[in-house]
């Protein structure tokens, strides 16, 4: 690659999106003017939809014992935590104004009221009947009186309640007998059921338990008991943190969001100018045939699109943090000053040093979907998917609970968002240092591959010159007979995979639901049955019908020729050497892996598994069936839809991708991903799906095996140098030692060589 060319080609790009007035106006105006204009958009809209004051009506005012709850038409300040919300109550009685219009209808609400009582049913309090009809009327007739006077809460105390706490407060200082339950009328709240009402209603409600606590401090003083009886035990929360960890917890939320939407943001729109927007200036053909080599115009339109998303990036977050440190002081409170002060310098860098892999990854990215798009139109098509997709993905990570793991540096997006989560969190912690060099490799490794998919995008003159596509769904349906290809397409590969993940994800909690409602000695044996039926109706049924269907050579598309008797032979003891590295490779990564199966569900597949049940009908669903189903899925259909000359190793790649990621939990995904490499080795160097399909089921096989082996038998006598007997929480566990796994090892690795080198595809035919 000649880097001058590569400088010539930047600084054209580059020259070019700083002449465009959109370009810099979301790069560099909108950051800086969108968070001001937001603050001071949020402080109108506090002034202009500041809380209206709402109607509180008290009928019995004067029944109601000390201290006092009502002071100057108002609830008292004593009984609010913040005594600012005092005046957003406002409280009429009956003893100031008796002949005003809402007390006289707070008055017919009241009759209503005890209507309502006389034909309630005593016991509908305690069941989830439904009221009775006319009692569903009054309470209609209720809710529309109160709303039409403008009361938001109505409170009734009844006339001898005062009278009646001081019957009991004499019981209580004479050291007589209380029932425990006295029964008297106590106050009610009604609620119209409104928005505003309901909101009123909880204020109310903590305003008279305040005021209901200071009463029973009253009451026991007065019988000569202390104050803490009802709380005996009044545990204080004391936080340890400072103001400065508390900020750093604020912006540990905000920051890492902030980044990651602006930086696939920062990186889509220049994307999507400099490639499809040439498409449709009619400016690509030129660029073309310059001098400069196609990896040479990638590169420095990458460069030029992460200019641009660092740009947007950084600007959005100094925006960002000086209008947040503006606003603050706007609000006068040493608190809230304190809470939201800006992160320190240190806590920047990491900033700036997450921001660089993470802009280079959406930065190729973003060039390779704009490089596939046809115009600018398209282009914004796809932007809605992959920002909706980063959001989901940024909030998962950004959730409270969910911390950094070695399982998360191999992800993309993940593993940056939750460093710099707990980086800025708290700075002191040392542990992090540790994830900062696997998740630079790993995503700056994401980073190269998007970019090596922009440039095979770019050396694809098909999709470079691809002209506007119509879609007419009854040619497309006709076509499907009349123009069979000879192989599927991707689209048929999508197609395939989609059901089966749509039908692991629809069958789930049915077929839970089911086996839930079997009797605990047949569940292992019906889930069994039920992994059978879901493996041939999700995996082989839509492989056998679109093979059949809708392609010309079902035979070379399903893989059926035959094979030779060695390529047999080679998978099974394929599989039986390796199954002893793999099951110890797994074993030794498992500190690697997030927690997998819950613990019910682990005992429940050792039961399903286990000696209890029929060898015959274990072997049948965890190792024949599947080894039938996913081969004619994974390597009959999707590999053969996937393969093209020149891409082989790319199709089994992305076959033993989509294999491992229907396996759903992390530690299967992995595991079988490792074994559809292998798998796909096979039926590529073969031409034939029969070899997978042995070197499938004899590695289920083996592993159901060997849990039906007796431990102490195998590990006694001559084969105590081969392996040993573990315990793991009370479960007996077979390893492998070393001398076995070296020996497995150099078996496997000479096999794979010798099917690597020297094994072609049969002649004969099935």
């Amino acid at each position: 690659m000649n880097l001058k060319k590569v400088r010539l080609v930047f600084l054209r790009e580059l020259r070019d999106q700083l002449r465009d007035r959109r370009t810099l106006f979301m790069v560099l105006v909108l950051p800086i003017l969108l968070y001001p204009a937001l603050g001071i958009g949020m402080l109108e809209l506090v002034v202009v939809f500041r809380e209206n004051p709402r109607t509180v009506v008290v009928l019995g005012a004067s029944a109601l014992p000390d201290p006092a709850l009502i002071e100057d038409g108002q609830f008292a300040t004593r009984w609010y935590s913040d005594p600012i919300d005092a005046a957003r109550l406002l409280v009429e009685t009956d003893t100031v104004a008796p002949g005003s219009s809402r007390l006289q209808s707070a008055r017919n609400a009241a009759r209503l009221y005890k209507q309502r009582l006389l034909i309630d049913d005593p016991g509908q309090h305690r069941t989830s009947k439904p009221p009775p009809a006319p009692a569903r009327k009054l309470d209609q007739q209720l809710s529309t009186l109160l709303r039409d006077s403008g009361i938001d809460v109505l409170l009734l105390v009844p006339p001898d309640f005062s009278s009646n706490l001081k019957k009991v407060d004499r019981l209580i200082v004479a050291r007589q007998a209380v029932p425990e339950d006295p029964h008297y009328i106590r106050p009610v709240i009604l609620v119209s059921g409104d928005e505003d009402s309901l909101i009123a209603s909880r204020q109310v409600e903590r305003v008279i338990a305040a005021w209901e606590a200071e009463l029973l401090r009253l009451r026991l003083a007065a019988a000569g008991l202390p104050k803490s009886l009802p709380s005996p035990v009044g545990a204080s929360v004391v936080k340890m943190s400072s103001p400065h960890q508390q900020s750093a917890m604020v912006w540990s939320k905000l920051y890492p969001a902030i980044l990651v939407l602006m930086t696939v943001t920062g990186a889509f729109y220049p994307a999507v100018d400099l490639a499809a927007g040439e498409k449709e200036r009619g400016t690509m053909e030129t660029l073309l045939i310059s001098p400069a080599r196609r990896l040479e115009l990638v590169t420095a339109k990458f460069l030029t699109v992460l200019v641009f998303s660092l740009a947007t990036a950084l600007l959005n977050l100094v925006s960002l943090g000086l209008t947040a440190s503006y606003m603050v002081q706007l609000a006068g409170q040493a608190s809230v000053q304190a809470t939201l002060a800006p992160p320190s310098l240190s806590e920047l860098v990491w900033v700036l040093l997450l921001l660089i892999p993470l802009a280079a990854f959406f930065s190729a990215l973003c060039l390779a979907l704009a490089t596939f798009a046809r115009s600018n139109r398209e282009g914004q098509y796809y932007l809605s998917p992959l920002l909706i997709l980063v959001m989901m993905v940024c909030a998962l990570a950004a959730s409270p609970g969910v911390e950094l793991r070695p399982f998360h540096t191999v992800l993309p997006i993940v593993g940056p968002v939750l460093l710099l989560k707990q980086v800025l969190a708290d700075p002191t912690q040392n542990d992090a240092i540790l994830f900062v060099a696997p998740i630079l490799l790993s995503s700056f490794t994401f980073a190269g591959l998007a970019l090596w998919w922009a440039v095979t995008q770019f050396q694809n003159e098909q999709v470079l010159f691809r002209e506007a596509e119509r879609l007419d769904l009854r040619l497309w349906f006709r076509r499907l007979w009349t123009h069979k290809p000879m192989v599927p397409g991707p689209g048929g590969a999508l197609c395939c995979l989609s059901v089966a993940l749509l039908g692991q994800l629809l069958l789930m909690k049915p077929a839970g639901d089911w086996l839930s409602s079997l009797s605990t000695p047949d569940r292992p044996a019906a889930a069994m049955l039920t992994l059978i039926g879901q493996q041939i109706l999700l995996f082989l049924l839509p492989a056998l019908l679109m093979g059949l269907l809708l392609v010309r050579d079902p035979w070379r598309t399903l893989r059926l020729r035959g094979c030779r008797c060695s390529s047999l032979l080679i998978a099974a003891v394929l599989a039986l050497s390796l199954h002893a590295p793999i099951l110890e490779l797994m074993a030794h990564l498992q500190w690697f892996f997030p927690p997998g199966l819950p613990e019910g569900s682990q005992v429940f597949l050792q039961k399903m598994l286990g000696p209890s049940q029929p060898v015959l009908l274990v072997l049948a669903a965890a190792a024949l069936t599947p080894a039938i189903c996913e081969e004619f899925l994974f390597r009959g259909y999707v590999l053969s839809a996937l393969d093209r000359p020149g891409r082989r190793g790319l199709a089994v790649v992305l076959t033993s991708l989509a294999f491992g990621g229907l396996h759903m939990l992390p530690q299967q995904v992995f595991y079988a991903t490792l074994l559809g490499l292998i798998l796909g080795l096979l039926a590529i160097r073969t031409g034939s799906l029969w070899p997978g399909l042995v070197f499938h089921f004899c590695f289920n096989g083996l592993s159901v095996l060997r849990e039906r082996l007796p431990l102490p038998a195998v590990s006694a006598g001559k084969l105590e140098w081969l392996v040993t007997i573990e315990t793991d929480q009370g479960t007996s566990v077979l390893r492998y030692d070393w001398p076995l796994l070296a020996i497995s090892t150099a078996i496997a690795g000479w096999l794979l060589y010798h099917t690597w080198t020297r094994v072609r595809p049969s002649d004969r035919p099935s």
